[in-house]
């Protein structure tokens, strides 16, 4: 497939995955816009299987059956008043996707390799953990697991700044090292992000909740 087709095929299943979304505006077009959403990201994941050599083809096929009928499970057990909870920890899946694929492309690559790979994959580790880490406080407040009232932290700038400090330093050396300090530091990274990502959560009310998932959302996006 030339490469002008292979960009259209992606320019139409983005314009599904689109179409779907925006069916979301009314109550009646939602169940249709998540079906439609759905198939596009289905189409997506085909479009990578199919493009590119993987070893073992039936993992991702089982990976996404198991999927599939977990998330079918608990949808058809979740009450309309736990919804919003249940889109948190969903943001939140995407978002520890998007943490595990940038943990593998540094673990695997050096700095002078490919810098623009590797400035995408550092954004990806920082929005993947913090999107991770605060869509599940987000939906522990939700659901009354933890106390819904704004967390009063000490210093809590210098908190978040030390936790970026801490990210941008171990993220660095990771890629200046070799051998088994390498995934130390990368998991210091990662930790370091899952960190910022429940500080920057604790500190929102259960009020403002919808506020900080939409925010979050945004950082997935």
């Amino acid at each position: 497939m030339d490469n002008w087709q292979e960009l259209l095929v992606d320019l139409v299943v983005i314009a599904v995955f689109i179409g779907g979304i925006a069916q979301f505006r009314t109550p009646s077009g939602a169940r249709r816009g998540n079906i439609t959403a759905a198939l596009a990201f289905a189409a997506a994941l085909a479009l990578v299987v199919y493009r590119n050599t993987i070893a073992q083809p039936w993992l991702v096929g089982a990976t996404f059956v198991v999927g599939a009928v977990a998330g079918w499970v608990i949808a058809e057990r979740i009450t309309m008043t736990r919804i919003p909870a249940l889109i948190a920890l969903q943001n939140g899946a995407g978002g520890g996707a998007s943490l595990l694929v940038s943990l593998v492309e540094l673990g695997r690559v050096s700095a002078a390799d490919d810098a623009l790979g590797i400035g995408f994959a550092l954004a990806g580790m920082l929005v993947g953990g913090v999107a991770l880490a605060g869509s599940v406080v987000a939906a522990a407040k939700l659901e009354n697991r933890i106390s819904s009232r704004p967390a009063q932290l000490p210093t809590y700038n210098l908190l978040l700044v030390l936790l970026l400090a801490l990210f941008g330093g171990a993220a660095a050396l990771s890629l200046t090292i070799t051998g088994l300090d390498q995934p130390v530091a990368l998991a210091i990274a990662a930790l370091s992000t899952l960190a910022l990502g429940a500080a920057l959560a604790l500190r929102v009310g259960g009020a403002d909740m919808p506020v900080l998932i939409s925010l979050l959302n945004a950082f997935s996006g």
